[in-house]
């Protein structure tokens, strides 16, 4: 089947930023990227850029997008080791 990946999970940048990893999985047909933090990252140096977002929010931890194309879209949540 062209243009599947079944077998995919995802795949994880490790610290991307000091302590703050990417991770980017598939959910829902689309991309979901998140980020995941260690104690001691400092999510104040964490800098995203958006094109063709005609409203940004961030609600409950996830950010939330809206586009002239689609409605709101919550392409992830941050995330923060568990103990």
């Amino acid at each position: 089947m062209a243009g599947r990946c079944a077998g995919w999970g995802g795949v994880r940048y490790v610290d991307l930023y000091p302590g703050i990893d990417l991770e980017l999985t598939g959910e829902q047909g689309g991309l979901a990227p998140r980020l995941a933090t260690r104690p001691g990252a400092d999510l104040s140096v964490v800098r995203l850029r958006l094109e063709g977002a005609g409203a940004v929010a961030v609600e409950g931890g996830a950010l939330r997008l809206t586009t002239a194309a689609a409605g709101p879209r919550t392409p992830g949540r941050c995330s923060a080791p568990k103990g």
